[in-house]
């Protein structure tokens, strides 16, 4: 068992480093382990010291034994017989010397077995560098076992089948949000949802919000997906209408049509690369603000019937526009 000596770093003491068997080394001092704040048990004899020494001066008494002298006995062990050489056949011309004898060999004596603990003699030897601990290899999880964790997790309840639905039909149903608001192809309407998700937090809340709002607008067309797109236009009648809304709708409507195509109208005969003359212009918009303010609720419902006036609206509504827009 490897061990060396050496003084302890904390206390100072005399200790033992002593390699054990799962290759670690321990501190022993004597034959129990070391404990800077406990000094171990003494177990050793005090040395028998002579009462008194004798000086140099006074001579030393002879010492006489009181028993006989024994003589020294052989040292023990295997006795060796001297071999003897062969008498080998002489020959006519062999010569008369004989071989000489071989030397004995002498036999090892055994080393008496150590006493007590190793010593080590001389220098403490260097301690051995202690290896540094290596680090554990940290185990990073795939990016595609966590996926496949992830969809584990989703389908095992129905919240989770709920969730992942969404997520799949998410782009679709922005695109029947879109494509019912702005009229859009379903290209544009990919290309313009692309775009948007692009914003940061903004781009993101905006295309959940049209995800949900394509499921509700689809979910009113009983799942009819050229119903939720393009919805069919909703009517109304003139006769329905309230005074606020027969206003704007004189305002917006009725004006707007006939300014438009009174400057269409000019446009083919007065215009002059595409260009309308000023004068042209500003009589078009005084007529369609006039006539939309002389029109009654009677002769809108007459036009929405038959698509046509009433024929007296011309001579009641002319000779006042003539004068409200002669300049």
């Amino acid at each position: 068992m490897a061990n060396y000596s050496r003084n302890c770093k904390d206390c100072g003491r005399r200790i033992n480093l002593r390699l054990m068997p799962h290759g670690r080394w321990v501190a022993f001092e004597g034959d129990e382990p070391h404990d800077c704040g406990q000094r171990p048990a003494d177990r050793t004899a005090p040395p028998v010291r002579p009462s008194r020494l004798p000086s140099a001066e006074e001579p030393a008494e002879s010492f006489t034994p009181l028993y006989p002298k024994v003589p020294e006995s052989p040292i023990l062990g295997p006795t060796l017989t001297p071999l003897q050489p062969s008498q080998a056949p002489r020959g006519p011309n062999s010569p008369t010397t004989s071989a000489p004898a071989p030397r004995p060999i002498s036999t090892p004596q055994p080393t008496p077995p150590p006493r007590g603990l190793p010593t080590h003699v001389g220098p403490a030897p260097a301690p051995r560098p202690t290896p540094p601990p290596q680090p554990v290899p940290s185990h990073t999880p795939s990016r595609l076992g966590a996926f496949l964790a992830l969809i584990t997790g989703l389908l095992g309840s129905t919240v989770g089948l709920l969730f992942a639905a969404f997520g799949l039909l998410s782009l679709p149903l922005s695109m029947v949000a879109v494509m019912h608001l702005t009229g859009w192809s379903w290209f544009s309407a990919i290309v313009g949802i692309l775009v948007f998700s692009w914003i940061p937090l903004v781009g993101q809340l905006g295309y959940l919000v049209l995800a949900v709002m394509g499921a509700y607008y689809l979910w009113t067309a009983n799942f009819d997906w050229q119903q939720a797109v393009y919805p069919p236009a909703q009517t109304f009648s003139v006769s329905t209408l309230s005074d606020t809304e027969l206003e704007r709708f004189r305002t917006d409507v009725v004006r707007r049509g006939f300014e438009k195509a009174c400057k269409s109208d000019a446009i083919k005969a007065l215009g002059f690369d595409g260009k309308l003359p000023t004068r042209a212009a500003s009589q078009c918009e005084c007529f369609a603000t006039n006539f939309a303010a002389k029109l009654t609720r009677d002769d809108l419902i007459a036009y929405e019937r038959s698509g046509q006036y009433p024929e007296d609206l011309q001579q009641r509504l002319g000779i006042e526009l003539r004068r409200a827009c002669q300049n």
